[in-house]
């Protein structure tokens, strides 16, 4: 993995905060083993399939979204939030917190969505202007962020083609339909979502963004990318990430190619 503020650092793992007691530690693994038995591998491994969840999915959900909103606090990524947005991050955590250690049934308004994207094919989505590593992004990248508009602030945990949104405040959830994950049981599928216009142009711009942190990877990173590439290249053929590329190709064409190239390169 690479991070948007050092692109020439290869890293193993993402960030680590020490917040948490063995006992909670325990608790929360349980639920992120679920995840990644039930969920995570099945849907990766068939993309249309769908997966039956229980009361331990939107602890799951929780829990990340915790995570990723205290950490953005901490650091201090939540300056462009409104006073009353701030207020709602802080009751945010305590509802999510209280919920993971049994002290409230459920989030209340704090709800958990969940967005398990397909490939986009440029002939049959409403998004216009689709950057050309659009699948790229949208199935393979990680991202953590906290968004918000004025009527809207959320908290975004994504790993790959899974999009974890843990609402902070808003004034419409109707929009969001098909993504709402249940304090019981209920399905995960990609096959039926309508969400809000505003969000499609999000992951818009945040395809653009992953794209120009890529272009400052050096040629000397890029040599390395190259050589465990062609180490393995079978390998490589049969990945999630050419499949990803094979995709925006057929969208976008040879600019699906742009951000590979190196700088000074003949197109």
């Amino acid at each position: 993995m690479r991070f948007g503020q050092a692109p020439n650092k290869r890293t193993q793992d993402g960030y680590k905060e020490r917040w948490l007691c063995r006992e909670c530690e325990q608790r929360l693994n349980v639920w992120e083993t679920q995840f990644a038995t039930q969920i995570f591998h099945p849907i990766n491994e068939d993309g249309g399939a769908k997966v039956l969840y229980g009361d331990w999915l939107l602890k799951f959900c929780a829990s990340v979204s915790w995570r990723t909103l205290l950490m953005m606090k901490e650091r201090e990524y939540l300056q462009d939030f409104s006073a009353a947005q701030r207020e709602a991050v802080d009751e945010a955590l305590k509802a999510w917190s209280a919920f993971l250690l049994d002290k409230l049934p459920h989030p209340g308004r704090f709800e958990q969505h969940m967005i398990v994207f397909d490939a986009v094919d440029a002939g049959a989505t409403t998004l216009q202007d689709l950057p050309p590593n659009f699948n790229r992004y949208i199935l393979r990248t990680v991202d953590l962020d906290a968004v918000r508009s004025e009527s809207i602030a959320f908290v975004l945990s994504k790993m790959g083609k899974f999009f974890i949104v843990g609402f902070i405040d808003t004034s419409n959830p109707r929009q969001w339909k098909g993504t709402k994950i249940n304090a019981n049981t209920g399905a995960v599928n990609g096959s039926s979502y309508t969400l809000p216009r505003q969000f499609g142009q999000y992951l818009i711009g945040e395809a653009r963004r992953f794209a120009e942190v890529y272009a400052k990877i050096s040629d000397t990173q890029r040599d390395r990318m190259d050589e465990t590439m062609w180490r393995d290249i079978d390998r490589v053929a049969r990945s999630g990430t050419f499949a990803a590329m094979r995709h925006d190709v057929q969208m976008a064409g040879n600019a699906a190619f742009d951000i590979h190239r190196r700088k000074g390169r003949p197109k």
